[in-house]
């Protein structure tokens, strides 16, 4: 996967080195930095959802957010489970796609998630944090550009059961909403 965002230094993926976890793939960065290897040279796929993880985007996730190896496990196991998702404002992002941002829980925490879906179909991981709902609130109205409806074309608000975004479902909405772009 080329995720170089054109400056063509494909990274190398190491889901294909045996990594199977988020929390996995946190713990070898240092690891790899200390053997030469940078960050931005490196990602891991998730194989259940296809989400790509760039390794520099990972660790500012973990140093600026504080993320625990709990929390990555939680944001693995979390993204099919995405509510009151937006478009950014931003309109192309690092990795030429779509930035989208949205919530999940998981227990009593609550999570903000970044992500970006390319014309190809690929999401990428940008970042994740901790968060409550008036940040989230508050993020959405200095970031956010316009929600993604769900499949059944429902336009979620107050009344409605929020709809959870699996991360297909967040691909064939942003590709739908951005047809003239992919």
């Amino acid at each position: 996967q080329d995720l170089s965002g054109g400056m063509n230094q494909a990274m190398f993926d190491l889901s294909k080195k045996g990594i199977t976890s988020l929390d996995e793939f946190a713990t070898r960065l240092p690891e790899l930095e200390n053997n030469g290897t940078a960050p931005s040279k490196v990602m891991w796929t998730d194989k259940t959802t296809g989400v790509i993880y760039p390794g520099a985007q990972l660790k500012h996730a973990i140093r600026k957010h504080n993320l625990t190896n709990e929390d990555l496990d939680n944001i693995q196991n979390g993204l099919n489970n995405i509510t009151d998702v937006y478009t950014s404002k931003q309109a192309e992002g690092r990795f030429h796609g779509i930035p989208i941002f949205g919530k999940f829980s998981k227990g009593d925490t609550l999570y903000f998630v970044c992500l970006e879906v390319r014309s190809d179909g690929t999401v990428v991981f940008l970042t994740a944090s901790q968060t409550n709902n008036d940040l989230y609130e508050t993020y959405k109205k200095e970031h956010g550009s316009e929600r993604l409806t769900p499949p059944n074309g429902a336009v979620p608000d107050s009344n409605h059961v929020p709809y959870n975004f699996s991360i297909q479902d967040l691909v064939e909405r942003v590709k739908l909403k951005n047809k003239n772009i992919f």
